[in-house]
């Protein structure tokens, strides 16, 4: 099992006070029966680990739950209902979710509706007048990526909304127990010995304690051929045509995206103009390069500025 893997893996969590803190909310919240809750933060927090185990957690009810949210209700209904196992026409499947929700009142159905943030206000209004006319029946848990989406998508889903904010990125203790918490849960001891103090050090200190860009970066670290030490620890430079004499590995970096900004090889080079100054790199992609990855420099760059386009902001 690999214990840094992207996918949502419960047998590798490691409980930490902002995931637990927002838990506790939003059980407190359905056993309030609040029929709408809402769980927002930056990207790469965990929102969607939090959707999952809070549908381990509300046992005896019924979570179902919905990665994608940019549809209309009958799809999302037809959806929900295709993850319970039952068969329905998509055009009737509002009033086939609104039976199934009825069918166990010692039950509610829970729609944990993940990246919500793509729910249309049509939609969205729609799901919430479905939730007041079950009067318990059904609820609907949506996780936002915080943005301008985010709000418009809050606020179609009506007045009495419980919002549990996951905002709080790991400390640096959290950050060490949980590599540590994963490589044990992934039953992979043997590399707990290749991450040493200095390792967990500098993943605490480049990932912000963001619990995606630990997973990725922890790869990187652990990819490295035994015995090496990372060069974005020792300080060495990284030996790439370009680079000065004695230049660190991140300012070589630098130095050839301004290069490359110059030449006109990256495509966002002309959006901002030729004298504009170049961006700074994205700190995943300097260590990218830094770990001494066979990654071109030129083909990572704008797909990483699409990224940061695409999302508003990195992880």
């Amino acid at each position: 099992m690999d214990p840094f893997g992207v996918t949502c893996d419960l047998r590798l969590y490691v409980p930490r006070l902002g995931s637990e803190a927002a838990l506790a909310a939003l059980r407190e919240g359905f056993a309030l029966e609040r029929g709408v809750s809402v769980l927002s933060g930056p990207p790469g927090l965990g929102k969607t680990t939090v959707l999952h185990l809070l549908a381990a957690r509300l046992a005896p009810a019924r979570c179902v739950h919905l990665p994608y949210a940019a549809l209309d209700i009958e799809e999302l209904a037809h959806w929900a209902l295709a993850l319970l196992g039952e068969e329905v026409q998509p055009e009737r499947a509002t009033i086939a979710l609104a039976a199934a929700a009825r069918r166990d009142p010692s039950a509610p159905l829970v729609l944990l509706v993940d990246d919500a943030s793509a729910l249309s206000p049509v939609t969205a209004r729609a799901l919430r007048e479905l939730v007041d006319a079950l009067s318990g029946a059904l609820r609907v848990v949506a996780a936002v990526v915080d943005d301008s989406r985010a709000s418009v998508a809050i606020a179609a889903l009506g007045d009495g909304v419980l919002h549990v904010r996951l905002r709080h990125a790991l400390a640096a203790s959290e950050v060490r127990a949980y590599v540590r918490g994963r490589i044990e849960r992934a039953g992979a001891n043997e590399l707990d010995e290749r991450l040493r103090d200095e390792h967990l050090e500098w993943l605490a200190a480049e990932s912000a304690g963001v619990p995606r860009v630990v997973n990725t970066l922890a790869t990187l670290l652990l990819r490295q051929p035994e015995g090496r030490a990372p060069l974005a620890l020792t300080g060495e430079a990284v030996e790439r045509p370009g680079a000065q004499p004695g230049a660190t590995p991140f300012a070589t970096a630098t130095a050839l995206d301004s290069d490359d900004d110059r030449s006109g090889n990256d495509s966002s080079a002309q959006t901002r103009g030729d004298h504009a100054p170049p961006r700074p790199r994205a700190p995943l992609v300097e260590a990218v390069h830094a770990l001494g990855t066979e990654a071109p420099l030129r083909s990572l760059a704008p797909r990483r500025r699409r990224r940061l386009r695409r999302t508003r902001g990195w992880y």
